[in-house]
């Protein structure tokens, strides 16, 4: 079990038995909060299983949302260390186990087993460059590169031979809590949000380019996606409501601007599983195929027809 933690898998077998005896595991359920920000803490949390959000709140009990954690990763590291009020408050976002290392557990392991601590220094060591490099993303690029760096933010590289690139998508973690209460409204700030992000790059893309003849696809309703299939219905609602606020909202509406808009948010064939790969997200040949003979007819015809206002794909979910 401790083997499949990043944070234990170098120890030796010594060591994780060790860590075994002075570790408590914690069985807590879904929508309990762990740890509460400006609390007291002292201890270490790696998740076994489960999944939970880091979180930071006001006085009317709105959140932001920092990360989603799941298992193998882990949380409170700051304070086994220095045993200060805790930075940020954490919430179980399904039935979750841990393995709890108190500060009197890490010191037992500094004298017991140095290469325990080490791990936890090490891997301290490595949240403080994350948090670095984060900054400098912040300070030094202009809104191109940050889009672009948020969207690696958003892709992680799992293993095998092909490397392939899963994407967690925004809306299926809105679909476990994220936006707490006011989840419609989070997703419509978060809508609103990107299209001032996308009016900032069309406007950066006209100064660069003079006048450039823009091609844009709008969004499919990622409910309807392979992806989605087996997912919860709160999931693919916030999925839906996430997609089709983006392509109604944002992108069908730059029509107006001179934009030529590729409709795949009513085009039945963006919806046939047969047409992605087998992740269920990015097109495979064939997908890509009937998307490129589209951005061809857009490109060379001078009369591509406009989006529609409204399909039966918008409201595929109730």
């Amino acid at each position: 079990m401790l083997r499949a933690i990043p944070l234990f898998n170098s120890l030796s077998d010594e060591d994780i038995k060790l860590v075994n005896e002075i570790t408590v595991e914690k069985h807590i359920a879904k929508n309990t909060v762990v740890i509460s920000e400006r609390e007291i803490g002292d201890s270490l949390y790696a998740i076994v299983a489960g999944r939970v959000k880091v979180f930071i709140g006001d006085e009317e009990g709105r959140e932001i949302i920092l990360k989603i954690l799941g298992p193998g990763d882990f949380f409170g590291e700051m304070s086994l260390i220095d045993k200060q009020p805790r930075s940020a408050s954490v919430a179980t976002l399904d039935n979750s186990v841990f393995k709890v290392l108190s500060h009197g557990a890490f010191e037992m392991a500094l004298d017991r087993a140095p290469r325990i601590a080490i791990s936890v220094m090490q891997a301290l060591a490595k949240r403080l460059r994350d948090a670095d490099r984060k900054i400098s993303t912040l300070a030094l690029m202009d809104v191109y590169g940050r889009v672009a760096h948020t969207l690696l933010e958003l892709a992680a590289l799992t293993g095998g031979p092909e490397q392939r690139v899963r994407l967690d998508p925004v809306p299926v973690a809105l679909g476990h809590g994220v936006g707490a209460s006011d989840q419609t409204g989070y997703i419509d700030s978060e809508v609103k949000a990107f299209g001032a992000d996308y009016t900032t790059l069309l406007a950066g893309i006209r100064a660069r380019a003079g006048n450039p003849r823009i091609v844009a696809l709008n969004v499919p309703n990622l409910a309807g996606l392979p992806l989605l299939a087996g997912v919860t219905l709160p999931q693919q609602q916030a999925a839906q409501r996430a997609s089709v606020g983006m392509t109604t909202t944002v992108v069908n509406a730059l029509t107006a601007q001179g934009i030529v808009v590729i409709d795949l948010m009513c085009d039945a064939r963006t919806y046939i599983a047969s047409n992605y790969s087998s992740d269920g997200f990015h097109p495979n040949d064939a997908g890509y195929a009937f998307i490129a003979g589209e951005v061809v007819k857009a490109i060379t015809s001078s009369s591509y027809p406009a989006p529609l206002n409204s399909c039966s794909w918008m409201t595929l979910v109730p």
